[in-house]
């Protein structure tokens, strides 16, 4: 028997000529202008003209998720493979054959609650310096450190900053990825408890000493036990992950991004930016 191909990513089953795969999550109100899929396929070049052309299918749909000026709805949001429109170029952001968009409205038909707006939405206004980030990430996450690890790292960091919105991002990031709750509320007493392993505690001391380098100055001490665990390319590495994330937080606490609408994305995805 021949073996059946598996379809491209972002293609439904038996539509293979189909070119994009939109899913939709908390599907209960919008399934009912579906006609109950939970997944439909539509077309164009940016997310604009898809929705556009998902409306022109399912009347109502478009209404559902932009407001009267055309932008997203609060509290509906959108991912394209993975990637928080929100941060990319809004309802303009460019999508391509095969691309997977998720749409995941926490309220179905937005909020009509009063939402904070950051300071500056400095993802739009500078594109570059958010692709900068992300590339420095991107790199952070394939470097072969273990990600529990990195989301620890991510997470004291952002803590001793003080930065709500990455607290928000990566604490849910970490239960995704299959972290205890146990060791999430005891990471701020870290030296005091039994959860983490050696390797973990070298990480933590050293990500403190970092984070706080105009108090701390990175003792020898600290280097030197981090250097028993982690060899030259890994301390190389995870100390990019600590600027990473302390470039982040700062981006997140300047600009004032609001927390908890964030969305966690499954284990297999690209881990977050921020």
């Amino acid at each position: 028997m021949a073996m059946q191909r598996e379809p491209e990513s972002g293609v439904i089953p038996g539509q293979e000529n189909l070119r994009l795969s939109v899913i939709v999550r908390i599907p209960t109100p919008l399934r009912k202008l579906t006609n109950d899929q939970d997944v439909v396929s539509g077309s164009g070049e940016t997310l604009t003209q898809c929705i556009d052309g998902l409306d022109a299918q399912y009347p109502g749909l478009k209404d559902r998720l932009l407001d009267e000026t055309g932008e997203l709805r609060r509290f509906v949001n959108i991912y394209i493979n993975g990637e928080d429109v929100r941060f990319a170029q809004g309802v303009q952001t460019a999508v391509k054959p095969g691309d997977e968009i998720s749409i995941v409205p926490a309220v179905a038909g937005g909020s009509e609650e009063p939402r904070a707006e950051p300071r500056l939405k400095y993802y739009r206004a500078s594109p570059g310096a958010y692709q900068a980030l992300k590339q420095l990430q991107d790199y952070v996450e394939q470097s072969g450190l273990e990600r529990p690890l990195l989301e620890l790292v991510k997470l004291r960091a952002s803590q001793l900053n003080g930065c709500a919105f990455c607290l928000d991002m990566h604490w849910k990031e970490a239960r995704t990825a299959g972290e205890s709750e146990e060791r999430l509320y005891m990471l701020n007493a870290w030296r005091e408890s039994h959860l983490y392993s050696e390797r973990e505690r070298a990480a933590l001391a050293w990500t403190e000493s970092l984070t706080l380098v105009a108090q701390t100055g990175a003792p020898d001490d600290v280097y030197q036990e981090v250097s028993v665990h982690f060899d030259k390319k890994e301390i190389s590495d995870l100390t990019l992950a600590i600027a990473a994330i302390n470039a982040w937080n700062r981006m997140a606490i300047g600009f004032r991004l609001v927390p908890g609408w964030y969305e966690a994305r499954e284990a297999s995805k690209t881990p977050a930016t921020a």
